[in-house]
């Protein structure tokens, strides 16, 4: 049975790994930190055979090289984006490209904005629901910062991740939810859901605990960068910037503006 762990690495980065007790196989999303995944692997007794990789940024990139080198003596398959892909990668990917790690079969999906070239693995587990590894796109209670993208593409690849199921299980690439809760209050401070999920993750971090997955039904009742037609959101960007969003692409331009100065 497919197990799903997580090691946290670098800018509160998250690298997921897949694995079972039925093999020692283990495939990697985003390695950036090769010594503490090497680490986890002699340590659970697993073998690499395969790695992930959404978009080229080093926090998610750096450990590729020195894992490959690591484990020299096995093939191991390197899948990413297909446009500039990296020098590593064995297997380049474009929309609607398959990826069979066994246990699950992902389909790779183009979400420009945060990067021009990110891609994200969408795969369905056996009981049915989907599950999306989403990189730096969309993270819970926000989304990624516009470092080569533009303000209309990251809005343009959210408002195609909403149409996702609700059940949807979202496994984002950073543990910024407390911080993003915050901002999403700022902006919405009447939003009864984002005020009830701040408490349940703030309980979840004193544990030792990871906020994710999310879910699709819950970002789109907390989540401000899925709700930029919500009026309530759109108002608090009218009394931050002084004027009023004329439409969601607007609005949302704002919000990803706003939380780039947001303390």
């Amino acid at each position: 049975m497919l197990k799903i762990s997580s090691i946290p690495a670098c800018i509160e980065n998250y690298i997921w790994l897949f694995h079972s007790d039925d093999t020692d196989h283990v495939w990697v999303l985003d390695p950036g930190d090769a010594e503490l995944v090497q680490s986890w692997l002699e340590e659970n007794n697993k073998t690499l055979a395969g790695v992930l990789i959404t978009h080229h940024h080093w926090d998610h990139t750096d450990g590729i090289e020195d894992l490959l080198s690591l484990n020299s003596s096995r093939q191991v398959a390197v899948f990413g984006p297909g446009k500039t892909p990296l020098p590593y990668t064995t297997d380049f990917l474009f929309e609607g490209d398959e990826v069979d790690i066994g246990w699950l079969k992902f389909e790779a999906l183009e979400l420009p904005g945060h990067t021009q070239n990110h891609i994200v693995y969408l795969a369905i587990q056996d009981d049915g629901r989907p599950m999306l590894f989403c990189g730096d796109v969309l993270f819970s209670a926000g989304c990624g910062r516009l470092k080569d993208g533009t303000a209309t593409q990251l809005h343009n690849s959210l408002e195609r991740l909403k149409s996702l199921p609700d059940e949807t299980q979202l496994y984002c690439g950073h543990e910024y939810t407390l911080a993003n809760l915050r901002f999403a209050l700022e902006v919405d401070p009447g939003n009864e859901d984002a005020q009830s999920y701040l408490q349940q993750c703030r309980d979840l971090i004193k544990r030792g605990e990871r906020t994710l997955p999310s879910s699709m039904a819950i970002e789109k009742k907390v989540n401000p960068f899925l709700r930029a037609d919500i009026p309530s959101v759109m108002a608090g960007c009218e009394q931050h910037f002084g004027s009023a969003p004329q439409n969601s692409l607007e609005c949302f331009a704002a919000l990803r503006k706003w939380k780039d100065n947001f303390a």
